[in-house]
């Protein structure tokens, strides 16, 4: 249509029409109009009429902004909630239904489009909502909530020695939802900065470690890594565990003499034990602590 405006991208931007192509009738007040057009622009992220047969017959230009898969989902939503007004009056006047694509999660609120206003049902009107944010949201507070049933679930006597940081270690390494059950926990990789302590015994030494000749460790770094063996080595008795290879080649440190014992690989259980066999581990493990002090 010619223009006497000499800036046509001025013009105001033409409504939405129904997506069968009927044309929309010119309203006698054009500034409601833009009125109603901005409202509409601020309800969510689109709005839709939607009939019985999933066609989307009107939407804002917000909802045709949206991606193809959106507006299928939006649809069936809606179908969905026509079907449920169509079997029963007693349907609530509002339903909602929500759903995810891609990365994105939406919520439809939907209400009935009726003949004469208490006819049958003939379609829905529904607004889209991006939801992903209040979403991402309660997926945070049913992890944490996951997390508390999960905590519950350790053994009651670990747990209770625990400090606040050793627990939150303890359930973020822990194994959830297992397809075949199994119970498991997953553990820091060591520090590519650690290294062995000594090498293992040779033929010249037999049952001791051999230590490297360009070890050298300062006071404070010996006793550092003498007190954190010690403290594991405790730690394991208290709750009826036996290393059972407590040597310096199982021993990793760092340069701040920070300790990793590893290789569990001869662990015992000493639960169940005769009394006296049980505090014969115990002394021999001592004596092992003994002997790496010595090396």
């Amino acid at each position: 249509m010619p223009t006497d405006d000499p800036h046509p991208e001025h013009q105001p931007t033409p409504r939405a029409t129904p997506a069968n192509g009927a044309g929309a009738r010119a309203p006698s007040d054009p500034t409601a109009a833009d009125r109603a057009d901005r409202a509409l622009e601020l309800l969510g992220q689109g709005v839709g009429v939607v009939d019985p047969n999933g066609e989307i017959v009107w939407m804002n230009q917000g909802l045709a902004r949206q991606s193809p898969e959106t507006m299928r989902r939006f649809s069936d939503a809606c179908v969905d909630a026509i079907r449920a007004w169509q079997r029963s009056k007693a349907t609530a006047a509002s339903l909602r239904a929500s759903f995810r694509v891609g990365t994105s999660w939406y919520e439809t609120v939907m209400t009935p489009q009726r003949r004469n206003g208490d006819g049958p049902v003939e379609g829905a009107v529904a607004l889209l909502v991006d939801a992903t944010a209040t979403r991402r949201i309660q997926d945070r507070l049913d992890a944490v909530d996951q997390a508390g049933v999960e905590l519950l679930q350790f053994d009651a006597e670990s747990v209770r020695t625990m400090n606040a940081p050793e627990r939150l270690r303890a359930l973020e390494g822990r194994v959830v939802g297992h397809p075949e059950g199994a119970e498991a926990l997953v553990l820091a990789l060591i520090p590519p900065s650690s290294r062995a302590l000594g090498g293992p015994p040779d033929f010249e030494s037999c049952t001791r470690d051999v230590m490297p000749s360009d070890l050298h460790l300062s006071s404070a770094q010996a006793l550092h890594i003498a007190r954190g063996v010690a403290s594991l080595v405790g730690h394991l008795h208290a709750r009826g565990v036996s290393h059972g290879d407590l040597y310096a080649h199982n021993t990793r440190i760092d340069d701040a003499g920070h300790a990793l014992v590893g290789d569990f690989g001869a662990a015992n259980v000493l639960e169940g034990l005769d009394a006296d066999l049980r505090a014969g581990v115990e002394r021999a493990e001592v004596r092992s602590f003994g002997a790496l002090l010595d090396d």
